[in-house]
């Protein structure tokens, strides 16, 4: 099974913050592939490609009016026979072998990854581009990655320590080596703590506040966190020593997709919320004291 729990973390994160899709079908192009996107990071894909117009069936998770295919673990198999797509795209969780079920129906069935680093999404543009006869998969490949370098080189992080955030209330999450995250913020020039691998859970309890004490161990400059609804509760962290908190929109950083083009370029236009003043890089709790 391709040992998919290991994905079960970043499943999590995902479907907490998908929203649902349209309902009504809508019937590609002439003289252009169909095909069904089972998740919201491949229908983002596909729209940087310029194939979304192709989209005939997208999974419950996505916006659109296409035909609903069900979930990312439990895809609706018969709605997207019924399609007659000639390419269906799915992730890491869905069960391979439930997905090969598909052909030889349909043309191909597709599994693509890109959760563990840049070039991971930049093959999955590659093999997507490819799979739809589009010209030249390696130069859009290659294309998207002097993108991306470009708008990292722009954000300028200067070492300043970070902790990545998926949320710091109920369940938080975190972003450490071997996620995209983890490469494209330390591409930025930031200095990413990474407390485990991949994205990781960080328990909070009422007996324990693991979070907390990251926090004051590692003593990050600033708490980078990816949903802009978390940010009043990050402010309250019972930690020892105070940490700016930096939201930032979870659509541009949870999605394994060239949408983090965009998310960088948000990042280097927020430097003023995130950038030290004054040299100062981490708030001691001599200096929370009043005077």
């Amino acid at each position: 099974m391709l040992g998919r729990h290991r994905y079960l973390p970043q499943l999590l994160v995902v479907v907490a913050l998908l929203l649902g899709a349209g309902p009504a079908p809508a019937a590609a192009e002439p003289d252009c592939p169909r095909m069904v996107s089972q998740s919201p990071y491949i229908t983002h894909t596909l729209r940087w490609l310029g194939l979304d117009h192709c989209i005939v069936g997208a999974s419950r998770y996505d916006r659109g009016d296409w035909a609903d295919t069900g979930g990312i673990l439990d895809p609706d198999i018969a709605a997207i026979r019924a399609l007659a797509p000639d390419l269906a795209i799915t992730s890491p969780w869905t069960d391979p072998d439930l997905w090969r079920t598909l052909e030889p129906e349909i043309a191909r069935a597709m599994i693509v990854d890109g959760f563990g680093s840049m070039a991971g999404i930049a093959d999955n543009l590659r093999r997507i581009a490819e799979a739809a006869n589009l010209p030249d998969p390696d130069g859009i490949a290659a294309d998207f990655d002097a993108q991306w370098r470009d708008a990292a080189a722009q954000v300028r992080g200067e070492h300043v320590r970070v902790l990545l955030l998926a949320s710091c209330s109920g369940q938080p999450y975190a972003f450490g080596r071997g996620s995209w995250q983890h490469e494209v913020f330390t591409t930025a020039g930031f200095d990413v703590i990474s407390a485990g691998d991949r994205v990781h859970h960080i328990p909070v309890t009422d007996r324990k506040d693991r979070l907390a004490a990251l926090i004051d161990a590692e003593r990050p400059d600033v708490l980078f966190v990816f949903a802009s609804e978390n940010a009043e509760a990050c402010r309250v962290i019972n930690a020892s020593r105070r940490v700016p908190v930096v939201p930032l929109p979870g659509a541009f950083f949870h999605h394994a997709a060239p949408v983090i083009i965009e998310g960088l370029y948000r990042l280097r236009d927020l430097r003023d919320a995130w950038q030290p003043q004054d040299g100062n890089r981490f708030t001691s709790p001599e200096q929370d004291r009043p005077t």
